[in-house]
């Protein structure tokens, strides 16, 4: 089974990384897995959902996740992942690039955008293991690139799949307004 191998893959190149929370790395994709499969995506979709980090994370290429797992998942992988940042500056370049980027893969695989929805939900819910600096530079970055993006595809978004876009848009959305109202709060308090 595809998404048993990829389960597998993932846990053996993320073995030894950490989140910045302390957590397991592995813990991370395994929750996109799981988040994806309770809106009832494909095998396939869960299998990018558990790979789509190793590319930017790991030692592991594209040509050995089309090797594994065929070219349509790499293919999704490559769109979710970051480039290098030694390619981008300071300000929010690269950030603006993995937008335009996941726009551009969206526009063959529109579930993508469920996965990364699924992933910065993911990640705007761990964003304890930050430091408040790091923290607001991922909100701005959310609202600055990625929730106009979101916007700009919510018409065109394959009927099937609209109903998860929205709830995913609308949980992500929430979670900003929490991180902006933090550190408003955060921001109150060192002043005092």
């Amino acid at each position: 089974m595809l998404l048993h191998k990829a389960i597998a893959f993932a846990a053996k190149h993320h073995f030894h990384q950490k989140r910045e929370t302390g957590e397991d790395f592995i813990a991370h994709p395994l929750r996109i897995m799981e988040n994806l499969e309770g809106l009832g995506m494909s095998e396939e979709i869960l299998t990018v959902g558990v790979l789509h980090d190793l590319a930017e994370d790991t030692a592991v290429s594209y040509s050995e996740i089309e090797q594994n797992f065929g070219t349509d998942v790499a293919l999704m992988v490559y769109f979710l992942s970051k480039d290098d940042k030694s390619y981008f500056g300071e300000n929010g370049e690269r950030a603006k690039h993995c937008a335009e980027k996941i726009a551009q893969g969206a526009r063959k695989y529109p579930e993508i955008l469920i996965i990364k929805l699924n992933d910065q939900l993911d990640n705007l819910q761990t964003l304890y293991g930050l430091n408040l600096e790091r923290r607001q530079k991922k909100i701005t970055h959310m609202k600055k690139y990625f929730l106009p993006m979101y916007e700009e595809f919510r018409e065109k978004i394959p009927v099937i799949l609209i109903e998860a876009f929205e709830k995913l848009l609308r949980e992500v959305k929430i979670a900003v307004e929490r991180e902006e109202c933090y550190a408003v709060m955060k921001g109150l308090a060192l002043r005092s």
